[in-house]
């Protein structure tokens, strides 16, 4: 993974918010609301799954 991935998700492209940074707090705020609710695995599996795709589109895009 490069260097850059990891501050993108944490919200700094180049000192622009990032969307896929928006997207995973969505995604992190959206699994705990499942847990908390008690879903169980197979939402909060979808959400990760999402999240490794987003990331791997980012990856891409770099």
């Amino acid at each position: 993974m490069k260097w850059c991935v990891p501050l993108c998700l944490h919200g700094l492209w180049c000192g622009i918010p990032c969307e896929a940074s928006v997207r995973s707090r969505e995604a992190d705020s959206d699994q705990v609301r499942y847990r908390f609710n008690g879903l169980g695995r197979g939402v909060l599996s979808q959400s990760l799954k999402w999240l490794i795709e987003e990331i791997e589109v980012v990856e891409e895009m770099i």
